[in-house]
């Protein structure tokens, strides 16, 4: 079976993105190749078949659990290395902390193969989509990817105030 992805969503447009490469742009802009500042369901599908290109090192239109743990790797080392950045420039009087969330998801080998084929992984829809399309148009618009990422931000500050305060993040004492 394969391994957890973490955080599928992330993964799936942030490793497209990046397979795009110019980390200095932001994943919004990367995913929205025509500028239109809407992402729709066609640059979605691109990005994601980037990322599955990306994911299946020997091009043989699967990936494999060895691959999907390599891309994972690489992904936690590159994480890594922003985090280092970013804590840098925070010391330095700028920048925001990042972290890795790391949800498990092994739903993706659909057919239970131990491989993830290139129409399992193109037909996977996160989630959370639906949450930040707002208006159910299919479409991402740029004020509800910054929206989103907004409300994001916020539900991560209070999980960190709740740590920090001995609260489990749901509100409850640890």
């Amino acid at each position: 079976m394969l391994i957890a992805a973490g955080s599928l969503a992330a993964l799936s447009i942030s490793t497209a993105a990046m397979a795009q490469g110019d980390r200095g742009k932001d994943m919004f802009e990367r995913v929205d190749t025509n500028g239109d500042g809407v992402i729709t369901p066609a640059e979605r599908d691109a990005a994601k078949l980037a990322m599955f290109i990306e994911l299946d090192a020997d091009g043989n239109g699967y990936v494999t659990e060895e691959e999907m743990k390599a891309a994972q790797e690489a992904r936690r080392t590159g994480m890594k290395e922003r985090m280092a950045e970013r804590i840098a420039e925070r010391r330095a009087g700028a920048g925001n902390e990042a972290r890795d969330r790391g949800n498990p998801v092994d739903r993706l080998d659909t057919d239970g193969d131990g491989v993830i084929s290139q129409a399992e992984f193109l037909a996977h829809e996160p989630e959370h989509l639906d949450k930040v399309d707002t208006d159910g148009d299919g479409n991402i618009t740029r004020a509800e990817a910054d929206a989103a990422r907004e409300a994001m931000r916020e539900t991560m500050k209070q999980r960190w105030a709740d740590r920090k305060s001995g609260k489990s993040g749901t509100g409850r004492e640890d």
